[in-house]
C-alpha cells in the first residue's frame, strides 16, 4: 500500500502529473460527503449537527477571506 493520506487529499507519492483545480475540488467533496455518511450513519453525529458545523466553518472561511477594514 504505497498511498499516504497528506495534507487532506490521498496522494500517490510516485504520481507526479498536476491535477486542475476541479479534480482537487472534487476529491475534497468526495472524502467530505464520505466522512459525513460514515459518521451519521454510525450515529456519532447527526445531519443537523453537521450542516450547523459547516455553517460555522463557513463563515470562519468567508472572514478570513473577506477580512473587514480595522
Amino acid at each position: 500500500m504505497g498511498e499516504n493520506i497528506v495534507g487532506g487529499i490521498l496522494a500517490n507519492p510516485s504520481h507526479h502529473a498536476p491535477v486542475s483545480i476541479e479534480e482537487l475540488l472534487a476529491s475534497s467533496l468526495a472524502q467530505t460527503e464520505a466522512l459525513a455518511k460514515l459518521l451519521i450513519d454510525r450515529g456519532s453525529i447527526t445531519q443537523q449537527e453537521f450542516l450547523e458545523k459547516i455553517a460555522v466553518e463557513r463563515a470562519t472561511y468567508q472572514r478570513m477571506l473577506n477580512p473587514t477594514p480595522q
